[in-house]
């Protein structure tokens, strides 16, 4: 009974893990693309007023 359950969610967190994994990674390079851009804008900013 247990060790079903268990394979059961060990199955589901197998599912779960493959398709979050490139989600985060898509959501991971957005946050550092904006990031990046954020940081360019600002030095771009500070040595136009330096």
């Amino acid at each position: 009974m247990y060790e079903r359950l268990f394979q059961l969610g060990f199955i589901k967190t197998r599912l779960l893990t493959n398709m979050s994994l490139p989600a985060f990674i898509n959501s991971f390079g957005n946050f550092v693309v904006k990031a990046g851009i954020g940081t360019a804008l600002i030095f771009l900013s500070v040595s136009i007023f330096l």
